[in-house]
């Protein structure tokens, strides 16, 4: 689209990586999760003090590597506040996310719960979808819609990230099989399951919450109620109306037909066919 050539923003594409790093080490601890990448999460390594000390040293770095880039003032300027628009964003993100584990799951719908994970992983796609369309130059209103872009592949990113929290192989997953179900995470996979389950269920994935471990038995019980056909075919529609959307603002921009195509396999990929 804007014919920028990447390897000359190298500064700016690191810090965004150290900027999502930062997010990262406070994720974890956020979620109490065990691993990160197949290795102890940083906070069981280092402890949460030097951690989070850690995560802000980052964030004020990844600022500091976009203060000292060779990009122009203007676009500087532009870039610094996208990023910081994107922390703020994700964090509010983060309150929902903990605001809703006070809630019953029957009282989270669907649409809270995207207007949720939109701002965590969505945003942060769409803040670097918008920092992308800045490197090359592009105008606002094709930078906009970029953000819009990214932030229904971030959505859908982020559901699939969900329904992978159900999967039994932690080697290829990376994640603690079922840690967003027993810290009690209202995500999508649960929230569908708890709408279309009946009292019985209810009261099954209730008691099955509450176990201190549970055992393969119990693992695969949970699967039995929540990845029901129907309520995966439920989720994959949702995903192919983010894809749907998606498509339909590229078209409004320069998209190459090999920008189309790689758009299209990349929401392929997360739907999983």
């Amino acid at each position: 689209m804007g014919g920028a050539e990447p390897d000359k923003f190298f500064d700016i594409l690191f810090a965004l990586d150290v900027l999502d790093l930062s997010v990262l080490v406070i994720d974890d601890i956020l979620d109490g999760a065990e691993k990160r990448a197949n290795k102890p999460a940083h906070h069981l390594k280092w402890g949460k003090e030097t951690s989070l000390s850690i995560a802000m040293y980052l964030k004020s770095v990844s600022s500091k590597m976009v203060i000292e880039s060779f990009v122009d003032e203007k676009r500087r300027l532009k870039i610094l506040k996208e990023m910081d628009e994107l922390h703020l964003k994700i964090y509010e993100g983060q309150f929902l996310d903990a605001a809703f584990r006070n809630k019953d799951t029957g009282e989270i719908t669907e649409d809270a719960y995207l207007d949720m994970v939109s701002l965590t992983t969505g945003y942060q796609i769409a803040g670097c979808f918008r920092i992308g369309g800045i490197l090359a130059g592009l105008d606002e209103d094709t930078i906009t819609i970029l953000g819009e872009i990214g932030l229904r592949f971030g959505t859908a990113g982020q559901i699939r990230d969900d329904m992978i929290d159900y999967m039994w192989d932690e080697d290829s997953t990376w994640k603690t099989r079922l840690l967003d179900f027993k810290t009690d995470k209202k995500r999508i996979p649960l929230i569908v399951a708890w709408k279309n389950a009946t009292k019985e269920e209810r009261d099954e994935l209730t008691a099955l919450q509450k176990m201190s471990d549970l055992e393969t038995r119990d693992y695969m019980q949970v699967l039995s109620i929540v990845m029901k056909p129907e309520n995966l075919n439920e989720i994959r529609l949702m995903l192919k109306r983010l894809e749907r959307e998606a498509i339909a603002l590229a078209k409004k921009t320069r998209f190459s037909p090999e920008g189309m195509g790689l758009l299209k396999m990349l929401f392929s990929l997360i739907r999983g066919n």
